[in-house]
Parts: structure tokens; C-alpha cells; sequence
């Protein structure tokens, strides 16, 4: 059942947590939450729900009941599955936690909020719900996965909320000089950290992406040097053993526009720095940054998407970036009609999510192969 009324509107800034910059493993208390029950989820979708890809599937939670300066949390929790291309109710979330990022690692089903429970006349979000909580469905009731407080607490921001492999919930944390994401470990149920990855001194991460279980990254920055001052980008991965790659850093690659015109896939990134120029980054088996440069037929619009997105539109054709060293970019249809909200990919397949109606559940065109 969704939450009590509240404004809510105000504030609606990072989930507040705290990092201490540590990198041993630590074990996680885990709980059943005690007011969860196994009632499944029977109001659709808030505004602003937060969503992701598994295989054959989408997971999505939670948003914000807007009515006016007013707001109620969602608490509803839905699947989406390829094979039935419809919506199923899962249990709905404890009270008065709003759900800010979701991620489906192997069969493991985690969402990632902000507990409000302790603010019944909560005003502002930053301040008053600053809690983060880490609920996994377990046999159908949602479950506590408690991190220690040497690894997570109230001080730094959670960003992105993703898995690489099937092994590991990743948290994206900033705070940190040290650390860049919290790990629960699914088979050992242990948390611990990732470092930063050792970006050149003048660069810092601007985008960042899950993508087919691992992670991909650009840092952009001015190098400096006696002979000369430049734009520079970074390309960086994650791997499935949380291993970071070495720092590419290539030549003649301009700034990015921004991140609504760049585009991510398993092993390579799309930074449109103009309307007529765009570069493609290829990560090759010796970890060498392959460059091509793709004219493309007009500015690609990137649809929605946790991090860099993975899909864009080009005049309502949906694009993602060239894959296995492909010269163009790859094509996978067109838009359905209605309001693109939301691209999503996974592995082997993508999804573009569409508004139909505040009292309805989005409408799921599956793209692609």
C-alpha cells in the first residue's frame, strides 16, 4: 500500500549515506522487514519510478504520487516479462521507503531507498529521509541486507545502482576519496568496497554506465603540459572480478556535449561532442581504444536511461552504439507511437518504456534482436 501524504517535492536531492574508505569484506546483518508483508502491489507506477533490465525481464519500483505541491510514495513494485510481454504484481515495499534505484543480480531481486519511516511530517527528502536501506525479495517478503557502518553511513551520496555479473550489487558512492562503490556479495552475503579507479590528476568521472554485467566509464578534464593545455577523455571498465582496466586515454577526442548525447554498450561508448561529429571508443581483448569516427545522419537524442544511456533516437529510429567493431551505428527500429520515457538494455535485448496514463502501467516495446 503506498505511503502516508507528505511534501516530499521539496528537496528531492542524493540519498545521503556515509563512506568510510575501507577495502576488506565485511558481513551484512540481514532481516525480514518488520512491517512487510506478502500483499502484492496493486497501484501502477509512480512518476519517476526507477527502473532496470534483467534477462527476459524488467524490474521497476516506487516514484512519487504527485498532486500538485503534494506527494505520496510509491510503493509498488512490478516485473515485466519478454515471454508474456505483460506487467505482474511483486510484493509491494515496506511503508514510507522510496525506492531510488533497483537492480536484478541472478535471481536476487534488490531495491535500494531511502527510509522515511522515522519523519511522519517529512518536508524535504535531503534532510529528512536520509537513511539508505538495501531490501532483497525473499520468498516473497522483502529482507534487510544491512551493510556495516565501516563500509556504508550517513555522510556521502548514492548514485547509480547496478550489477556486474550475477554475483554483485554494486552502489555508486561519492564522498569518498578512496572508494567508488559498495559490493554486496549475493553468494557470501558479505559487503566491501571498489577503490577509485587511478584517473589522471586533472580528470575527473563524468559518465557511467552498467552495461551486459559490467561497467564502463568516461573521465573528462584538462591536461596540462609546458608544451601544451587540451581537453582530454578517459575510458575505464569494470569487470565481472571488480577489477578495473587500465585508463585509456586517446588522442583527439573532444569533450562530450553532455551525457544526453552519448550512448553505452558492453565494450564501447558514443561521445557526440558536435552535431555533425561523433567518436565511437572501442575496447579491444589488448585493451587498446579503437577510434572511429561515425558522421551521424542528425543529433542523437538520448532516451532516458540509468547513467549513460544505452539507446537514442535519431528522427524516431531507436539507435544503440555499433557493436563488434561495426562503422555505423546499429538501428533497431522504430518508436511506437506515445511518450518514450525510459531505454533499457540487458545482454541480449532492449526495451524502450512509455507513458500511457498516470493510472496505467507503462507500455513496453521490445527492440532489437
Amino acid at each position: 500500500m503506498p505511503g502516508k501524504r507528505r511534501n516530499l517535492v521539496r528537496g528531492f536531492g542524493p540519498i545521503c549515506v556515509a563512506l568510510l574508505a575501507v577495502v576488506s569484506a565485511c558481513s551484512g546483518d540481514e532481516r525480514v522487514v518488520a512491517n512487510a508483508d506478502t500483499a502484492l502491489s496493486v497501484e501502477p507506477l509512480a512518476q519517476g519510478f526507477v527502473a532496470a533490465a534483467a534477462p527476459d525481464s524488467i524490474v521497476a519500483a516506487g516514484g512519487l504520487h504527485l498532486d500538485g505541491s503534494k506527494a505520496t510514495i510509491g510503493s509498488s513494485v512490478w516485473k515485466w516479462r519478454t515471454e508474456s510481454a505483460t506487467w505482474s504484481a511483486l510484493p509491494h515495499l515496506p511503508d514510507n521507503l522510496l525506492a531510488v534505484g533497483v537492480a536484478s543480480v541472478g535471481a536476487n531481486t534488490f531495491v535500494v531507498a531511502r527510509d522515511c519511516t522515522s519523519f511522519p511530517e517529512a518536508t524535504d527528502l535531503a534532510s529528512d529521509c536520509h537513511r539508505t536501506v538495501v531490501v532483497r525479495l525473499v520468498d516473497g517478503s522483502w529482507t534487510v541486507v544491512e551493510p556495516p557502518h565501516d563500509v556504508v553511513n550517513p555522510v556521502s551520496s548514492i548514485g547509480l545502482v547496478g550489477q556486474v555479473g550475477q554475483r554483485y550489487l554494486l552502489l555508486e558512492l561519492s564522498g569518498s576519496p578512496t572508494a567508488f562503490f559498495a559490493v554486496f556479495d549475493v553468494q557470501t552475503s558479505k559487503w566491501s568496497t571498489v577503490p577509485r579507479p587511478e584517473l589522471p590528476a586533472e580528470q575527473m568521472m563524468t559518465g557511467l554506465c552498467f552495461s551486459d554485467g559490467h561497467i564502463l566509464g568516461y573521465a573528462t578534464g584538462i591536461v596540462s603540459s609546458p608544451e601544451v593545455t587540451s581537453d582530454a577523455v578517459s575510458l575505464v571498465a569494470l569487470d565481472e572480478h571488480l577489477q578495473w582496466s587500465k585508463v585509456l586515454t586517446p588522442g583527439k577526442v573532444k569533450f562530450p556535449r553532455n551525457n544526453s548525447s552519448s550512448l553505452c554498450a558492453a565494450d564501447s561508448l558514443i561521445l557526440q561532442t558536435t552535431a555533425d561529429e561523433m567518436t565511437v571508443l572501442f575496447v579491444d581483448s589488448n585493451d587498446e581504444p579503437a577510434l572511429r569516427a561515425i558522421p551521424p545522419p542528425a543529433p542523437i537524442e538520448a532516451l532516458p536511461g540509468p547513467g549513460v544511456p544505452p539507446l537514442g533516437t535519431i528522427d524516431r529510429q531507436i539507435v544503440s552504439v555499433p557493436r563488434d567493431g561495426k562503422e555505423q551505428l546499429s538501428s533497431l527500429g522504430s518508436l511506437s507511437s506515445g511518450n518514450p520515457i525510459l531505454g533499457l538494455s540487458d545482454t541480449a535485448r532492449a526495451y524502450v518504456l512509455y507513458d500511457v496514463g498516470s493510472d496505467k502501467m507503462p507500455a513496453v516495446q521490445l527492440v532489437g534482436d
